[in-house]
This record gives C-alpha cells, sequence and structure tokens, in this order.
C-alpha cells in the first residue's frame, strides 16, 4: 500500500479516498490514517512504535469518532510514554554530559506537535550555537552557578547581547526541568538558580528605531510605502500586532458585518485568541485594500499572500520587503512598541494596552479582564485609528 504523506486535514482524508493509500502526517510524523476497507469515506487512525528496532502500529481510535487534532495529541502522547518508559530506570545516568542532554530536549521539542516553527529556530540556535559548542562537555555536576557565570556567560558576553545569552540560560533551564519532570535525572541543579544570579547587569529592553519621531512624521513614511506594505504598517501600528499575527491573516477572519478581526489562537504567540474589533476607519483602509488586491494581485484568501496566491508571505519576506520599502528605517516590531506606548501616552490603562498587545494574561489580569473591556478596547481603538489613519 503507498503511503502519501501531507498535512493530515479533513480535506486530504476526502480528496484520497477510494484510492489504494494510506496518508502519513507531516506534522506528526509517527500518525497514520487508514481507510475503511467497508466504508471509504470512514477509517482509523494509528501510531508508529518501533520497538527493538522493529516499527508496529497501534490503533488510536475511529474516524470521524476521533478528530485529527485529538490523533495527533495521542500519537504524541504515546511516543513521549514510550520515550520516558525507555529511559525511566536510567535515572541520572541516561546522560553521560551536558551534550547528550541538550540533543535529547532538541529532539523532544521537535517532536511536540504544537511547537511553532519560530520557537524550534530559537531554540535550535540557542543549543547549537551557545550552548553545546561551550559546556556540551560538562558533566551533569558541572552545571553550578560560578561555572556557568565565569566559564560560559563572562566568555560570551562580547560576542553576543544579554538578553540573548539570558534566552539561551531559560533554554538550558527548560532542557534540565524537563528532563527531571522525566525522571531522566535524579538532582536538577538549576530548580533554584535565575539568570539574575550569574550577572550584575540589567537585561535592557531594545529600543524602537522611531521611538522619538513624531506620528505626522511616522505617517508621511508610511505613506509612500508600496499598498501591501502600508497595509502591514497599519494593521502593526493600528493593533500592535506582532508580525504573525498579522501576515498569516485571511480575509475569513475579517468579520465586517460583526466588525470584528479575529487572529486564532495558533496565530499568536501566548496561544491565545484575539478578536480585534474593527473601528470605521480600519474597516474603510480593509475594503479599500481588499479592491486594490483584487484589481491588481488577484483573488487570495489570504491578506499577504505570495505570488501564486495560495499561501502568505512568510515573516522573513515581510521583513525583507519592508526594509527594502523604507530603507531599513524601522521594523514592524518598531511598530507595535511605538504604538503602545503611545497609547500610554494617551493615559489608556495599562489592563487595556496589554489586552490590545495580547500579552499572557495572568490570573489578576484575567479576573481584570472580562467581557466590559471590550467596550473599553473598541472606544481607544476608534480613537486610536481615528488619529492615525486620517
Amino acid at each position: 500500500m503507498q503511503t502519501v504523506r501531507v498535512v493530515l486535514s479533513e480535506k486530504e482524508v476526502f480528496k484520497h479516498q477510494n484510492k489504494m493509500v494510506q496518508l502519513k502526517d507531516i506534522r506528526c510524523p509517527s500518525l497514520l490514517f487508514r481507510y475503511s476497507k467497508r466504508n471509504a469515506v470512514n477509517g482509523s487512525f494509528h501510531c508508529l512504535v518501533t520497538e527493538n528496532g522493529i516499527t508496529t502500529s497501534k490503533v488510536i481510535g475511529p474516524h470521524p469518532v476521533m478528530s485529527i487534532d485529538e490523533a495527533r495529541r495521542a500519537a504524541n502522547k504515546i511516543n513521549i510514554n514510550n520515550h520516558a518508559e525507555k529511559y525511566k530506570s536510567c535515572g541520572g545516568k541516561r546522560f553521560e554530559n551536558l551534550g547528550q542532554l541538550l540533543n535529547w530536549y532538541l529532539r523532544y521539542r521537535q517532536a511536540q506537535v504544537n511547537t511553532k516553527t519560530a520557537t524550534l529556530r530559537n531554540i535550535t540556535f540557542q543549543i547549537e550555537t551557545l550552548l553545546i559548542p561551550h559546556i556540551g562537555c560538562w558533566e551533569l555536576g558541572d552545571i553550578r552557578s560560578g561555572n556557568l557565570a565565569e566559564q560560559w556567560l563572562q566568555i560570551l558576553q562580547s560576542e553576543f547581547a544579554l538578553s540573548t545569552l539570558k534566552g539561551a540560560f531559560q533554554c538550558l533551564k527548560a532542557a534540565i526541568n524537563q528532563a527531571e519532570r522525566l525522571e531522566f535525572l535524579d538532582v536538577n541543579q538549576l530548580s533554584k538558580l535565575n539568570f539574575s544570579d550569574l550577572t550584575a547587569l540589567k537585561v535592557k529592553p531594545k529600543s524602537s528605531r522611531i521611538s522619538r519621531l513624531q506620528l505626522d512624521k511616522l505617517q508621511d513614511i508610511i505613506g509612500t510605502l508600496p499598498v501591501p506594505q502600508q497595509t502591514i504598517c497599519w494593521l502593526c501600528l493600528g493593533y500592535l500586532t506582532r508580525n504573525q499575527e498579522t501576515i498569516l491573516a485571511k480575509w475569513v477572519d475579517i468579520d465586517f458585518s460583526r466588525g470584528y478581526w479575529h487572529i486564532p489562537a495558533e496565530h499568536t504567540k501566548t496561544g491565545q485568541e484575539i478578536s480585534h474589533p474593527i473601528t470605521p476607519n480600519m474597516e474603510k483602509l480593509l475594503r479599500s485594500y481588499r479592491h486594490w488586491q483584487r484589481q491588481n494581485v488577484g483573488r487570495s484568501e489570504y491578506l499577504f499572500p505570495r505570488k501564486k496566491l495560495y499561501k502568505p508571505i512568510s515573516a522573513s519576506t515581510a521583513c525583507h520587503q519592508l526594509q527594502d520599502a523604507n530603507n531599513a528605517e524601522f521594523t514592524l516590531h518598531d511598530l507595535r512598541k511605538y504604538g503602545s506606548t503611545y497609547l500610554r501616552d494617551m493615559g489608556v490603562d495599562y489592563y487595556i494596552v496589554e489586552r490590545i498587545l495580547n500579552h499572557r494574561k495572568t490570573q489578576l489580569d484575567a479576573t481584570y479582564i472580562h467581557t466590559s473591556s471590550q467596550k473599553i478596547i473598541r472606544q481607544t481603538l476608534e480613537k486610536w485609528h481615528a488619529l492615525i489613519l486620517n
């Protein structure tokens, strides 16, 4: 039987029915979908498991009783449990050095179904560039604050920003914490150690390149950009959205009838969905842009598609296009910082700005931010959009 590799979805299941194939999920390589011999519409999910060099499959559940997302989570759980069981008896002897532990953690994160590509890219850089080449040969008992401060942090400080090294330290701590939770380690050397214990220097947030720019000057600069770059900038500035949240936007997410731009959880950094109010000024901008796109680019489900229209542009492409268009005067993230600062200077409540930014909410924030805050957010954005778009 032929195996077809796809991003498993209901569309793909329907597309390949009545064919002598089984579907292997690209997002979760251990997940298989096999069609029923009696009814081509139905089938079952299977998880590939390798034991003693022999690969077999275990039935997870029937389709469509079990959804594809549920099957992915089940397959991932089976793999993690098998992995943990295999090494459970090894305790602290499982890893001969820190490099082995970090390589294991990288593979572990790659196996997580819902880990975002950007997150994996960061973890890979931190492990392969900042950690393993410098402390990979350390035995686990060598992981102490003094060693990290003198033999790692002080050496790399001249080459990398302190914020970059803090991210690498957090990655190291996450790897050791995860190994301890899975009972691969007997002792967690970093359980009580923080990055601030290694250095007296404070990690300063990057300042925006346009922080001191007058709003009318910024408006003039954006107004000279090509139409797609203009629209991306107005959305990032108007809603304080992140790059990824903006470029993945679909027209179906723009609900003009109800007056909301819905951003699904899988597109946000925090994993929390958000619905931004579409103000009169923003609605006028978006309708005008949609008309321009259809006339000059073609119909696409995405606001910012690639040339062939069936996929959105990537974050790096959006970044490079903007840099080319504005001579690298600012980035999309600079607009997010500029807008949040401007709103606070206007006297907007801290929690309302945090809600618009879609920062991860604490329990206190979640209590404060309830349904009635949507009215305040809409009023705030109406004033803000009237200021930047008129």
